[in-house]
């Protein structure tokens, strides 16, 4: 974790902006959301589960 965040310090995150186009980055949150929604879905409901058993 601890190099994960130095190299996100030491990235020249303007040449990687000029990089990136905005179709990519809109394409990657998008894919990324899509991945998280099961994992979130399964949270939320054993979270109201937990909170049904307990009352």
């Amino acid at each position: 974790m601890i190099f994960f965040i130095a190299l996100l310090f030491s990235l020249d995150w303007q040449k990687i902006n000029q990089a990136l186009s905005k179709k990519a980055v809109v394409l990657s949150i998008i894919t990324l959301v899509l991945l998280l929604i099961p994992f979130l879905h399964e949270e939320i409901i054993s979270y109201f589960q937990t909170i049904s058993e307990l009352s």
